[in-house]
């Protein structure tokens, strides 16, 4: 007797080439049959949460036995094997899944793709419940990667034995079905090229460029980028030629080492609630990938920290610090942290909003300088999301354009990489102290002085990172660092005397951020603020002495203070207190000696409004100089002597 299951395209259970239709409409008797077939041995206690997870252990037992006793009665006895509490099934049970896991291991490749007549139980409904839909996404994970590795290995087989028509053949149906892989596109590019399809190989080329940009608003891989440079300038070889001789092929991006991770390792791991897609890049720390969440349909970016830094305790927590301190965190111009985990190695992983764009630094060296305006705009963009941080008590300390992404459709500036966060002193924080008394974090290009000088580093830190960020960008690439900035200071060179289109305002605002003295900088809100300002045209800031006065000399110096004015409203005022003394005196209110008083007391007055008009009478606030101090004490001593004579001799 022999039984046959057909789960790949549509599901179909067979014994001795007689289909047995009635037992497809039993959908907990098919679902145990894939379990014993595809996972036995398997245990009863592993199989009751997978078919039976919302009954009672007993109620769940007692169903496995009706299922058992059913399938017995439909296939006879002979197939199921029992051997203590594990369940499985004799040789006679045939499953095209494990027939092509079987080819694989064989290394029939060829065998093995035209076993897989389509995806595993495709629009297949079986039981309800998310355990037997898990169970189902590992395999269906299992088989996409199978049927990549063949496709694979039989493209390379056919283009080693020099059977170019049929690697092509393998190739073209690889993207057909694959045409998001970025490896699948490289390879048929790259044999378009070997057989002198130059026009077929660039119009691939562009379709696939089109679709990454609709589908994943991405671009090729620098490998694939570059393939195509060398396929326009006529190495990808002539017309019915072959490749330029002793030149290998080029390494398909699946091939580059991102750290220690690969795209398939990932996949295995983090299946079935992500599938990774390609990879994005590496850093000191962690790789990153682009992947997709297929229960919310979005793009997100993995961060995985590398495996050669899993098992030390320090960076460890450095990257997992990075996802609790930008969680805190929710601003437009920060990347939004989702949620971690960690790989059964014990890597962590952080799952985050996927930017499509480039690095600051990239997107400065790509456009080849940015405008003074445009600079403004992501200063106070990032500016926003530090101050943002700064609130929620986190500093970042690394504040660097590597680390601030310009989205590519908005050109939104947003700050990104916590790595090497703190958490300031809140009464939150309850984690360990990650960094050793006197150790510097971050790039030394943009650390503060007072790092420098062993500090912690604080929200002001941040500043002064920004503010060399601010400088870097706007003077160029390569000058933007302490001792490029103490030269251009100790020779009285500013951003202005660089720039034509940065006005004095922007200047000086660069010079506080890069204050010396912490004090003296300002809180990232405070720069947000400022740079949301509409800026003062430089044409509009005078840059040479205002005019003098229309009168030179003293005279002039008279006018330019309003002593004139001073003096003559102050004489009117005398005046009228005079006459209404003169008056209360008749009256009589007031006795006689009352009035040389308030005349010696408006007598002294005269001189004293005097100096204050020409230390004070000028536009603007001014400063007390020693000099009027001592002017008006001895104006003030003089009065005081006055009066007593008065007083005396009355």
């Amino acid at each position: 007797m022999a039984i046959r299951i057909r789960t790949l395209g549509t599901l179909e259970v067979s014994r001795d080439g007689e289909e047995l239709n009635e037992l497809l409409s039993q959908r907990l008797r098919c679902a145990l049959l894939l379990c014993l077939a595809m996972d036995g041995p398997i245990t009863r206690d592993e199989l009751l949460p997978l078919l039976w997870p919302d009954r009672s252990e007993d109620r769940a037992r007692h169903s496995l036995s009706q299922a058992l006793y059913g399938l017995r009665q439909e296939l006879g006895s002979d197939w199921l094997r029992a051997r203590g509490d594990h369940l499985s099934v004799s040789e006679e049970v045939v499953v095209d899944v494990l027939s092509v896991r079987d080819a694989m291991d064989r290394g029939a490749f060829d065998e093995a793709l035209a076993q897989y007549r389509g995806p595993f139980l495709a629009g297949v409904h079986l039981v309800g419940g998310n355990e037997f839909e898990n169970w189902m996404d590992r395999w269906r994970d299992r088989l996409r990667r199978w049927h990549r590795q063949a496709r694979k290995e039989a493209v390379g087989a056919h283009r080693a034995a020099g059977r170019r028509e049929a690697a092509l053949s393998q190739a073209r149906e690889w993207v057909e079905e694959e045409p998001l892989d970025d490896e699948a596109q490289h390879i048929l590019i790259e044999l378009l090229g070997e057989a002198g399809h130059r026009s077929e190989a660039l119009r691939q080329y562009e379709r696939y460029t089109e679709l990454l940009a609709s589908e994943l608003d991405v671009e090729p891989l620098e490998q694939t980028r570059a393939l195509l440079a060398r396929i326009r300038e006529g190495a990808g070889g002539e017309a019915g030629g072959d490749r330029v001789a002793g030149t290998p092929p080029s390494e398909p991006p699946a091939a580059v080492p991102m750290g220690q991770w690969t795209e398939e390792q990932l996949a295995r791991e983090l299946s079935p609630q992500l599938e990774i897609v390609r990879p994005l890049g590496r850093g000191a720390m962690a790789s990153v990938f682009l992947a997709r969440e297929p229960a919310l349909g979005r793009l997100v970016a993995v961060k995985v920290l590398r495996p050669e830094l899993s098992e030390d305790t320090t960076s460890r927590l450095r990257f997992e610090r990075e996802a609790r301190s930008a969680a805190r965190i929710s601003h437009p111009n920060v990347v939004t942290i989702y949620y971690a985990g960690a790989l059964s190695s014990g890597a962590p992983y952080i799952v985050m909003e996927y930017i499509h764009g480039r690095t600051l630094s990239e997107h400065a060296a790509a456009t080849g300088g940015l405008d003074a305006d445009e600079v403004r705009r992501i200063v106070a963009e990032v500016a926003a999301g530090l101050a943002a941080a700064h609130e929620r008590h986190v500093v970042h300390r690394d504040v660097r354009p590597a680390n601030v992404l310009i989205e590519a459709p908005t050109g939104k500036a947003l700050l990104s990489d916590f790595g090497v966060a703190a958490i300031l002193t809140t009464g939150e924080d309850t984690g360990p102290r990650l960094t050793r008394s006197g150790e510097i974090v971050g790039n030394p290009m943009y650390v503060s002085p007072e790092q420098f000088a062993g500090a912690r580093g604080t929200e002001q830190a941040d500043i002064y990172s920004l503010g060399m960020l601010w400088y870097e960008i706007l003077v160029g690439e390569g000058r933007a660092n302490p001792l490029a900035v103490a030269q251009l200071r100790g020779a009285n060179k500013r951003i202005t005397d660089v720039r034509s289109d940065v006005d004095h305002a922007t200047d000086a605002l660069v010079e506080r951020c890069l204050s010396a003295r912490p004090e003296l900088r300002p809180t990232a809100q405070d720069v947000s603020n400022e740079l949301k300002k509409e800026p003062t045209p430089r044409a509009s800031i005078p840059t040479a002495r205002p005019e003098p006065p229309p009168y030179g000399g003293f005279l002039g110096a008279l006018l330019e203070r309003r002593v004139f004015q001073t003096i003559g409203a102050y004489l009117a005022g005398s005046w009228l207190t005079i006459e209404a003394m003169d008056l209360l005196t008749e009256a009589p209110i007031l006795d006689v000696p009352w009035f040389p008083l308030v005349l010696v007391t408006l007598l002294v007055g005269l001189p004293v409004v005097t100096v204050i008009a020409w230390f004070h009478g000028k536009k603007g606030p001014q400063s007390v100089p020693r000099l009027e101090v001592w002017i008006l004490g001895s104006l003030a001593l003089v009065w005081l002597v006055a009066v007593l004579v008065l007083l005396s001799g009355s």
